[in-house]
């Protein structure tokens, strides 16, 4: 699982940067604008998405005690993945709102307020989509609450002592 997973979480690690990177050859600075409370919205923007990712993107039902390896092994790798997509929509949002706020507002550097909330969701997203033990054990601890035992920690390459 994990080298079908790595790919993909690189790529959308890295979505940020190429977005900003793409943006700066078109937002330009723009004479006698002011920054206004811009920095700050976008900031709450940013670490908002990343604390809700925190607060949402680790629920899942519980697997059944008894049921067999196989279907633990699936059911843990489905519920993984779709899990880590919500936490990385709800990291990479605010990006996107950033975007349509830097058209918009007049601000001195707009690039800047991408170049922020591309940066705060980087850091979000190696918190919580990158496969690494902070993530990895508490997404399997969140199966494994009633009982049943889940391969996801060896399947994403995450051995720790439980």
């Amino acid at each position: 699982m994990r080298q079908s997973y790595l790919p993909l979480a690189g790529a959308l690690v890295g979505a940020p940067v190429v977005i900003a990177v793409a943006l700066s050859f078109v937002l330009l600075p723009r004479e006698g604008a002011t920054w206004g409370p811009w920095p700050l919205v976008v900031a709450a923007l940013a670490v908002g998405g990343v604390v809700l990712a925190e607060l949402l993107g680790y629920r899942t039902p519980p697997l059944t005690p008894g049921t067999d390896a196989g279907t633990a092994r699936t059911v843990s790798a489905q519920r993984w993945q779709t899990a880590a997509m919500l936490r990385f929509v709800l990291t990479e949002a605010p990006l996107l709102l950033t975007i349509a706020l830097a058209f918009v507002v007049e601000t001195p550097e707009p690039f800047w307020l991408v170049a922020g909330a591309a940066a705060v969701a980087v850091a979000g997203l190696l918190l919580h989509v990158w496969p690494w033990s902070r993530p990895v054990n508490r997404f399997a601890e969140a199966l494994e609450r009633d009982g049943a035992r889940t391969t996801l920690r060896e399947d994403l390459g995450v051995l720790t002592a439980r």
